[in-house]
């Protein structure tokens, strides 16, 4: 992907091994991979520090 000029990074959660299997931090990252997907497939304005428009209300 870097290659494609996508930026991509890595979010490592303190204490959790390869997969996530806590409630929280498993939300945590569907929600970033549904921010980073909606943006670079569908052309959505991305925040990742702010939460959906849904959970908000």
């Amino acid at each position: 992907m870097k290659h494609q000029g996508v930026p991509v990074g890595f979010l490592m959660y303190p204490g959790m091994p390869h997969g996530i299997n806590k409630p929280r931090e498993n939300h945590a990252v569907l929600s970033q991979n549904l921010k980073w997907f909606s943006h670079y497939l569908l052309g959505e304005g991305i925040d990742f520090f702010s939460e959906n428009k849904e959970e908000s209300s």
